[in-house]
């Protein structure tokens, strides 16, 4: 006999108790435990709401990692609905055990759950409960590195929900979409799915969804080296994560900030936020975890050379791995006891193990490039150059698979190719006098590379002045004074341009030719000298491009009305962390006291705000203070950025926003940028009909203020 359920007798409190699953599920377990008390014991309760409670009180036991609780509990349940016979809740049991049992990394027995779930469920014609069921068995694939299946059962998930217009379900499919582009190597993919995620997550008000694309954002953010970037939506990913209350999420944000750090090479941040991870993963008991957050803590002993300790951590990281059945953990493992094996020298096992992990199944290109660099890394220690060159090339031939470097504009081109060189000189360095030719060539290339740049440069400058010249010819005296005083501000610019080139060409070019020669006395120092200068280089011609789009006019604004207050105290957040670096402390006042909106470019006018908040941290003595307002007057919005001392000269005010300008002693702190950035912030304010000036700040600094229309 089958039983349907009544009303909901005992459930007036459940729309809140679920609202409470998503941000405060220590509450939402405290309520749920309370409404099944006024349950009448002894019997089995048909009524919906007394399974939705249980149901939501399973959930929170699961966010709040208490598993073996949920799982008995789910069990019982399951056998309650099998007494009443009601299909529908006897598949959301099954599902619900399945994510239990893939929250501990039980891979088998999840997919198990999951597949005898589905059936019921496409007879019930539950769509919403079919989606989320795809949705978390794609994890299960993505785990054993079935990737292609993964999105294949994902892109089913879209199918169904897209018509729906169930906004949660479709941005928790953008978001496992998003995570296997990135292990794929596809990160501009990658990146697209996440920010659709966090959108929508954004707007149903979701803070686990938004934690979730934050730390992935954050990944991607890693894997492309913007380390500061990715330090600040990790660190937002955890503030939210704690505040949930989710072990597992709070033990991951624990492990990539200790990535990130350790890539900064601040071993000993790194080594506390690893720490922390390994304390709360281990509270969890989910063996896949543990193992994650054991082989982010080794690598941190590796860079403190206590390789005796990150060997026996590492150890048991791949037992917990291997036992979980988690392939992807396990491949970052075996590459970790790679990287150990390297370290220590002990080059014949590393490529033992560098062998074994090339045969593992679906291997992403992010793992796969990593293993053949090792590779490349080991073979020139033990003096196989010519193995070294070809498995660096095998490197090279997956990274181009990436979406990345399928980019072709001019400057990421140029990114890649001086990337490239410099990758090949490590190689070619150490090489023997056969394929010194090589080496030389490489270096030749890389030479007449930057000279053309140079070139272009100045024959655009002089193809400029010879047009000047002509027109000059025509025009009365006073036009031709003010073309002349044009013309000296271009050539001044040229020169700036060219002195800016040169100093780190220069540096570039004896670095080089110190390793050619074996006369520089440390090596690693030079290698990072060739790496800033290149860096250097590669910022300087983005601000340059982008200028010059601005002056050519070819940038188009794409307005959209936007809550600015909101865009400028987010702006304000994601600075926290650096200027708390410096001991500055960072401040937001709306003096309009109630939500401002403007017709503007959101994403230019964040990156004028972003810039002159940065040129302030930059600027502002250490123990400072930056304060950011928002105020109206006369149909305008006024944006102002004060800071404490120093100031300016009364002269530089109007300066500051002429190309390479640098002026008296309080600008001399920092040289290494391209001058150009107060030049792009005017170009982007006046673009919009607006105005940006200088003044001196009542705190004793600087105050930028910008005009908008209102």
């Amino acid at each position: 006999m089958t039983f349907s359920f009544s009303g909901n007798l005992y459930g007036n409190n459940i729309p809140q108790i679920e609202r409470l699953l998503i941000d405060n599920p220590q509450k939402a377990l405290t309520l749920t435990k309370a409404a099944l008390k006024k349950f009448p014991k002894g019997e089995i309760p048909v009524d919906k709401s007394y399974f939705e409670l249980n149901m939501m009180q399973i959930k929170a036991l699961v966010k709040l990692g208490h598993f073996a609780l949920a799982t008995t509990k789910s069990h019982k349940l399951l056998q309650k609905t099998k007494n009443i016979q009601n299909k529908l809740w006897l598949a959301r049991c099954l599902k619900i055990l399945g994510r239990i049992h893939q929250q501990q990394n039980n891979i088998v027995q999840s997919m198990e759950y999951f597949n005898q779930a589905e059936p019921i469920f496409i007879g019930q014609k539950q769509q919403a409960e079919l989606i989320e069921l795809y949705t978390f068995n794609s994890r299960n694939y993505r785990a054993q590195t079935q990737y292609k299946s993964a999105l294949a059962l994902l892109e089913k998930a879209y199918k169904i929900a897209e018509p729906l217009k169930s906004y949660q379900l479709l941005a928790n499919i953008y978001n496992s979409q998003g995570v296997i582009y990135d292990y794929l190597g596809n990160f501009k993919q990658a990146l697209e799915k996440h920010e659709q995620s966090f959108n929508l997550q954004k707007s149903l008000e979701n803070k686990q969804g938004m934690a979730s694309s934050l730390y992935n954002i954050g990944e991607i953010y890693r894997d492309t080296d913007h380390l500061d970037s990715a330090l600040t939506y990790f660190t937002q990913a955890l503030k939210i994560d704690i505040k949930l209350g989710d072990p597992r999420h709070i033990a991951n944000s624990h492990s990539k900030l200790a990535q990130v750090n350790l890539s900064l090479n601040n071993l000993k941040t790194a080594y506390e936020h690893a720490n922390k991870a390994v304390k709360i993963a281990n509270k969890t008991g989910a063996p896949s975890e543990v193992s994650w957050a054991q082989t982010n803590l080794a690598k941190v002993l590796i860079a403190e050379k206590k390789f005796e300790e990150a060997e026996n951590i590492l150890q048991s990281a791949l037992k917990f791995a291997v036992n979980s059945g988690a392939i992807r953990t396990e491949q970052t493992v075996r590459i970790t006891l790679v990287e150990l094996a390297i370290e220590e020298f002990r080059l014949d096992d590393a490529m033992a193990l560098i062998d074994r992990a090339l045969k593992f199944e679906d291997l992403g290109l992010t793992y796969k490039a990593k293993l053949y660099l090792l590779q490349s890394q080991a073979q020139e220690f033990m003096g196989e150059f010519k193995d070294a060159l070809k498995s660096y090339q095998q490197y090279n031939e997956i990274k181009n698979e990436s979406e990345l470097n399928h980019n072709k504009d001019y400057i990421n081109l140029l990114k890649q190719n001086i990337e490239l060189v410099r990758k090949d000189q490590i190689i070619l360095e150490s090489q023997n006098e056969q394929l010194q030719t090589q080496v030389q060539l490489e270096q030749y290339q890389l030479r007449w590379l930057l000279i053309i740049i140079v070139f272009v440069l100045c024959a655009l400058g002089t193809v400029f002045i010879f047009w000047r010249q002509l027109q000059n010819q025509q025009l009365t005296n006073l036009r031709s004074q003010l073309a002349d005083q044009k013309l000296i501000q271009k050539n001044q610019m040229l020169a700036n341009v060219s002195h800016d080139l040169r100093t780190p060409l220069t540096i570039l070019k004896l670095s080089i030719e110190a390793l050619e020669f074996n006369l520089e006395p440390d090596p690693k120092n030079a290698y990072t000298n060739v790496y800033s200068k290149i860096d250097q280089l590669n910022n300087l011609i983005e601000d340059i491009y982008q200028s010059a789009q601005f002056d050519k006019q070819e940038l188009v604004l794409n307005k959209v009305n936007i809550n600015l207050d909101h865009l400028i105290s987010v702006a304000c957040t994601d600075f926290v962390a650096l200027a708390e670096a410096k001991g500055i402390t960072i401040s937001f006042k709306n003096l309009i006291k109630s939500k401002v909106t403007s017709y503007i470019d959101a994403e230019r006018t964040n990156q004028v705000i972003g810039n002159l908040i940065k040129n302030s941290i930059n600027y502002t003595d250490p123990g400072g203070e930056i304060i950011v307002s928002v105020s109206h007057a006369d149909e305008n919005i006024f944006i102002n950025v004060d800071d404490t001392s120093p100031s300016l000269e009364s002269d530089e005010f109007e300066k500051i926003f002429d190309r390479h300008y640098r002026g008296g002693s309080s600008m001399e702190k920092d040289k290494s940028g391209s001058g150009l950035g107060l030049t792009i912030c005017h170009q982007i304010i006046e673009a919009h009909g607006g105005e940006i000036c200088a003044s001196k700040s009542q705190l004793g600094g600087v105050r930028i203020q910008i005009k908008l229309p209102f």
